[in-house]
């Protein structure tokens, strides 16, 4: 059922930067009991740190990529 309130960039915002958290958390255990590799929780956490600064960009008037 689709929510009555749209949503807005600053919860896009707020969900990225959970995801950013978590996967921290979730990757960092992962590494350290063998079953991903560092370099690719790297890369991932990394694309997602890329995906929260754009977004905080677009609300901020920067527009582009840092």
């Amino acid at each position: 059922m689709a929510d009555l309130l749209p949503i807005t960039l600053d919860d896009m915002i707020s969900e990225v930067r959970r995801e950013c958290q978590k996967r921290r958390e979730v990757y960092g255990r992962a590494t350290s009991a063998g079953v991903m590799n560092r370099r690719t929780a790297d890369r991932r956490i990394d694309v997602m740190d890329a995906v929260l600064s754009y977004l905080e960009g677009q609300r901020d008037g920067r527009g582009k990529v840092d």
